[in-house]
């Protein structure tokens, strides 16, 4: 995994995908769930394009988000990216993000670019509950809002 072209939010998706793994190997459930806290933060700047599509599809309605499972424990310290593993799905996931992110021009990986790769992943549907209509949907939505960024 390539970390040095992650910017920060990408960086706080695996990190709290590495909590909600606890010890273990990260895997797509945790993925989609490391982007939970990410939603709940203030952001001052910049888009929220990713979470809001999570939210869109309904996947951070409270009290308890869809995506069950792990664990939401925020005093556990992040662990330095260097240190998260990732099963083979979620290194496929990982490979099309940073496809995708190339498509649109982008030097870097962004949260964007992750929940795009995560919407034409195999598993999404089975862990999210959202069908495969709302799924192209939503990829074609925040692709182009992606692309907008310039």
């Amino acid at each position: 995994m390539n970390v040095r072209n992650l910017t920060p939010r990408a960086q706080q998706v695996f990190q709290y995908a590495a909590i909600a793994a606890a010890e273990g190997v990260v895997g797509i459930r945790e993925l989609l769930r490391g982007f939970i806290p990410l939603a709940r933060q203030d952001l001052r700047r910049g888009p929220r394009l990713a979470c809001q599509t999570l939210e869109e599809l309904g996947l951070f309605q409270e009290p308890q988000p869809r995506l069950g499972g792990g664990s939401e424990d925020r005093s556990t310290a992040p662990r330095p990216l260097a240190e998260i593993h990732i099963d083979a799905p979620t290194e496929s996931v990982w490979l099309d993000a940073e496809r995708i992110a190339v498509e649109c021009w982008r030097r870097y990986l962004a949260p964007e670019h992750i929940l795009l790769a995560l919407l034409v992943s195999d598993q999404f549907e089975s862990l999210s509950g959202v069908d495969g209509c709302s799924r192209q949907e939503a990829y074609q939505e925040l692709h182009a809002k992606e692309q907008e960024l310039g």
